[in-house]
């Protein structure tokens, strides 16, 4: 998958980190995301200031 801007790709479950997703890199860190958060974060919302850690 190639991010052109990073607003539409999600950052848990889209396949943007040398072809896999961080749902398949890390399961355990990503059980512990809520769903919501899981299947709606961006790349750009993930990245940004660490939003990623926000989620956890």
């Amino acid at each position: 998958m190639m991010i052109v801007d990073g607003l539409t790709a999600k950052f848990w479950e889209d396949r943007w980190i040398s072809g896999r997703s961080i749902s398949e890199i890390a399961p355990l860190l990503y059980a512990c995301i809520p769903k919501r958060r899981g299947k709606h974060s961006t790349v750009v919302e993930g990245l940004h200031d660490h939003g990623w850690a926000r989620d956890i």
